[in-house]
């Protein structure tokens, strides 16, 4: 869909015929999904943000104005919302059985290795401003095998850090 597409869909809905929001709907619920998804880790929490980020569009399509800037980054700022939101009404936990459930084929050395590595992003990323942060997050998070993108992982934010640095 291009931007012409999206604009004439966005005014019709927002002259009430909300049965064209579908297709915006159609054209962002991988990329919302995904970018909440990174956010929890949660595929049950990840599909009812997203059904709340969707939820919440549809009903102030009416306030979204393209003079402020694409409906897409409209549209990432209420899922953003939406995952603080979720953070602030419950502390985030992780059950035991699911922190020491090891898998057979587990390579302890190489788990060992990528949360070395990990540490070291966060290192990184603490030196960041917030919006920095989010820059790198957003940029990031349809990594889909950490192990394979470790290397370009840290490559990256040790650009950005030593352009900050600058």
């Amino acid at each position: 869909m291009d931007i012409n597409d999206e604009l004439e869909i966005i005014k019709n809905c927002k002259r009430g015929l909300l049965s064209d929001f579908s297709f915006l709907y159609d054209s962002y619920i991988k990329k919302i999904y995904g970018f909440i998804y990174f956010k929890v880790q949660s595929r049950e929490v990840a599909q009812d943000i997203t059904s709340a980020t969707f939820l919440k569009a549809l009903d102030k399509i009416k306030s979204y104005d393209p003079g402020k800037g694409k409906f897409s980054s409209w549209l990432y700022q209420i899922a953003r919302n939406k995952v603080i939101d979720y953070y602030r009404a419950k502390k985030p936990h992780i059950p035991i059985e699911d922190a020491w459930d090891l898998k057979d084929d587990t390579n302890i050395q190489a788990d060992l290795e990528i949360k070395m590595k990990l540490e070291k992003v966060k290192e990184y990323l603490q030196k960041l401003n917030p919006a920095q942060r989010e820059i790198i997050i957003l940029r990031l998070w349809t990594i889909s095998n950490i192990r394979e993108k470790m290397p370009l992982l840290l490559i990256f934010i040790a650009v950005v850090v030593h352009s900050v640095n600058k």
